[in-house]
């Protein structure tokens, strides 16, 4: 297998560099160096159609480049669900033959679960995990984990809810 010592996957989460945002990505930054990550994968799009918007995985590349982190940044601004990130990270995994062994995965702590069932049905493996609470809003909370949640996971093995989910993000109407 490959000798890249640790791919760190940074999962999007918003474009806003708030307090708790930017301790989200201190701890990022901090787990690739502490891991001498080779490669570092930014995930998250931008659903909408502003021209002003910088994608999510764009606007976490830029602060880890303020950050002198010299590790290989890749963005992937084409996924649109944690589903299409796992299935993205799959491909580069399969592309620089990266050991699943050597990955850690960086997300916000209430789609903890969710990751950690989407990435092992993606990428069959247990993988590690770093999780930092951003979302304080206790109803935003509750959708998360009872609406998005199982919705997701479902997406896995009925591909029409994916798709209407992905449809409805980038605005376009059934």
């Amino acid at each position: 297998m490959s000798k890249i010592k640790c791919l760190v996957i940074v999962l999007g989460y918003d474009h806003n560099l708030t307090t708790k945002y930017k301790h989200y990505l201190d701890l990022a930054i901090e787990t690739i160096r502490k891991n001498q990550a080779e490669i570092v994968l930014t995930t998250g799009s931008y659903e909408g159609n502003r021209e002003d918007y910088t994608d999510e995985s764009a606007f976490i590349k830029e602060y880890l480049h303020q950050h002198k982190i010299a590790a290989e940044i890749i963005a992937d601004p084409q996924g649109i669900t944690t589903l299409q990130n796992f299935k993205d990270a799959k491909k580069l995994m399969a592309e620089r033959e990266i050991d699943p062994e050597r990955i850690i995965i960086c997300c916000e702590g209430i789609r903890l679960f969710k990751i950690k069932v989407l990435s092992y049905l993606v990428l069959k493996r247990r993988l590690k995990f770093v999780a930092y609470e951003l979302i304080e809003n206790r109803r935003a909370r509750l959708y998360e984990k009872y609406w998005n949640t199982p919705h997701d996971i479902l997406g896995f093995f009925l591909p029409f809810l994916e798709r209407n989910k992905i449809a409805k993000r980038r605005g376009i109407k059934k």
